[in-house]
């Protein structure tokens, strides 16, 4: 099976999550914005074109699948507060060629999907293979259950998945382990890339579209119990970008072409993410799936890409990006309940000698997993960082008084809600939020100000 064809499975249940990488032994839990080592630093580590596997069971634990290119399938997983619970194993070993990973669960059962193919011997078996993690942890054997090939993903549980891959440049939605032939999605353009993602009652697929002048991201629901679109597919607003009159599709400009399009589930609302800006890739787009969306980046001249999202079980939405500088940095946003307004953007640089050059995320109530592929010198590796969302200091108003103090009155906001404890520190005085979010400092001229919090990431202004 060619790398094209099998490299990208993407899973996700009900309760939408994307979940975390494994490797070296971690004790701790990596300090915000600093990053661990979650993998080796070799050439068999996933390329920047792989897609790990992320999933949070409900219990918090965040489970890590990926591919090395010397035909493995390799699983970790992550406490809660993001500590590694084990070193790396290999479940499959020796095979001619693996794909990414995806998971299943339901009713405490976990299972990894994946493409693969065991070796160039007639007869060897080749497709999509399950392996099942059994009650003592260890994992079963992998068994094929169907010769489909594409770029996959689906929702459900381990009984019956619904799945969704690029056959022949459009979107195929199959659902079920059974042998019944799929449903087709398209757009009327080239299709591929496609997520999806279930509020626990509708199912809809998203996917890039592109062609002469037309396309962008297209979302369509899809019947869970027999795969078939219900209603016509429909573009998402703004995800094209015209530059000298012409449309383009910055979709596919975004990112490698095997990887997800963004899509999460969150409130009982359907969000994906998505570049704007043309041939420069200027800014990222946070879009609720019929109607709405919020600039999560616009800067002129620097180039955004792999717009990733994450939804947590408040409803909150983290929108993220990786900005190419000279030393390229990651950034995210955290949006209030009603995904309504972004916070402020919190940015983590590129690990120390390495480049970024994707991530998955996963996010929690309290904060935001990330495992990024970091290549280095012809190698590749997994990292791990923790994001904590980030505050916004404001100056309300100022007033003068004698001597030349001035009382300043600030106020400290979490994605546009007041946040109450905050402690606000100038010149060496400092005072705490109120309820409203509000506090205030007699000062001399007109100093900078830093707002903190535990749990959050400071801010200045």
């Amino acid at each position: 099976m060619s790398r094209r064809r099998s490299r990208t499975i993407a899973l996700v249940v009900a309760c939408f999550a994307v979940a975390g990488a494994a490797a070296t032994a971690a004790a701790t839990p990596p300090k915000p914005r600093h990053w661990k080592l979650v993998s080796t630093v070799s050439a068999t580590e996933p390329s920047a074109s792989d897609a790990p596997g992320l999933f949070r069971t409900a219990d918090g634990t965040l489970h890590l699948a990926w591919e090395r290119d010397s035909g493995a399938l390799v699983y970790t997983s992550f406490s809660a507060p993001g500590d590694m619970l084990a070193p790396p194993a290999e479940l499959v070993q020796g095979w001619t060629d693996v794909g990414d990973p995806a998971f299943v669960s339901a009713l405490g059962v976990l299972e990894i999907i994946f493409g693969g193919q065991q070796s160039t011997n007639s007869g060897s078996p080749i497709g999509l293979f399950s392996t099942t993690r059994n009650a003592d942890g260890t994992w079963g054997a992998p068994s094929l259950f169907t010769q489909t090939y594409g770029v996959v993903s689906a929702v459900g549980s381990p009984d019956k998945p619904v799945m969704a891959y690029e056959s022949q440049s459009s979107i195929a939605v199959k659902a079920g382990y059974g042998g019944n032939d799929p449903e087709t999605l398209a757009s009327g353009y080239t299709d591929g890339s496609p997520n999806i993602a279930t509020d626990g009652t509708r199912v809809l697929v998203a996917w890039c579209a592109f062609g002469n002048g037309a396309g962008g991201v297209y979302v369509q629901e899809v019947n869970p119990e027999n795969g078939k679109g219900v209603g016509p597919a429909q573009a998402v607003p703004g995800s094209l970008t015209t530059y000298q009159g012409t449309p383009y599709s910055t979709c596919v400009l975004q990112t490698e072409v095997s990887r997800r399009i963004p899509f999460v589930s969150a409130g009982g609302a359907f969000y994906t993410a998505f570049t704007t800006g043309y041939p420069t890739l200027t800014g990222v787009k946070l879009a609720k799936i019929g109607g709405g969306s919020l600039t999560a980046a616009h800067k002129a001249g620097l180039s955004h890409i792999e717009p990733q999202l994450a939804a947590d079980s408040n409803g909150r939405v983290w929108v993220g990006w990786i900005e190419k500088r000279s030393r390229p940095r990651l950034v995210v946003r955290r949006s209030n309940p009603s995904v309504t307004v972004l916070g402020a953007p919190v940015r983590i640089a590129a690990p120390k000698h390495f480049d970024l050059a994707s991530f998955e995320a996963s996010a929690t109530p309290d904060h935001l997993d990330i495992i990024a592929q970091a290549p280095r010198a012809g190698t590749n590796s997994l990292q791990h960082t923790i994001a904590l969302p980030g505050l916004t200091l404001i100056r309300e108003g100022v007033r003068k008084l004698s001597n030349g103090r001035r009382l300043i009155k600030f106020r400290v906001l979490d994605a546009g809600d007041p946040v109450p404890g905050a402690k606000v520190k100038a010149q060496g005085k400092s005072a705490t939020t109120s309820a409203s979010g509000r506090a205030k400092l007699v000062v001399t001229g007109s100093p900078r100000a830093r707002a903190t919090k535990s749990g959050y990431t400071s801010a200045r202004g």
